[in-house]
């Protein structure tokens, strides 16, 4: 299928006008992920934890119909896992969030991150110390 001359380009992303509206992505959104992540002032290790890290919610996001709930969506879907430590889920929340919060930033969409906790933590040292 050829794309005719008198069409128009769509934008990778097209920004959120109102945010009661489901929110609307479109292009290759890990590689604008990836782009966002690079902007960020932390440590190139934390950068490329963030970048390995996305793709699950990316996957997640995209298996449903994202809008303002999305997010925690995602975290109870992280909740129901058996296969995760409760440190390597709040790394993945953890990761979405900051991407979220930076493209609310950037006026993308809203901020859907908005009062959705981390994962209680009840063992915050994952071996005994020595005695």
């Amino acid at each position: 299928m050829t794309i005719p001359a008198t069409a128009t380009t769509i934008s990778p992303i097209r920004r959120v006008e109102n945010p009661r509206t489901p929110l609307m992505l479109l292009g290759d959104i890990k590689e604008h992920a990836e782009r966002l992540f690079d902007q960020l002032d932390v440590s190139e290790n934390t950068r490329k934890d963030y970048k390995a890290r996305i793709g699950l919610f990316l996957a997640f996001a995209q298996g449903v119909k994202f809008h303002k709930y999305s997010f925690l969506h995602f975290k109870r879907m992280l909740g129901d896992r058996s296969d995760l430590s409760i440190s390597t889920k709040n790394k993945y929340l953890i990761t979405a969030k900051v991407l979220l919060r930076e493209m609310n930033r950037a006026g993308l969409i809203p901020d859907i991150t908005q009062n959705v906790k981390t994962f209680r933590q009840d063992k915050k040292h994952k071996k005994e110390g020595a005695k």
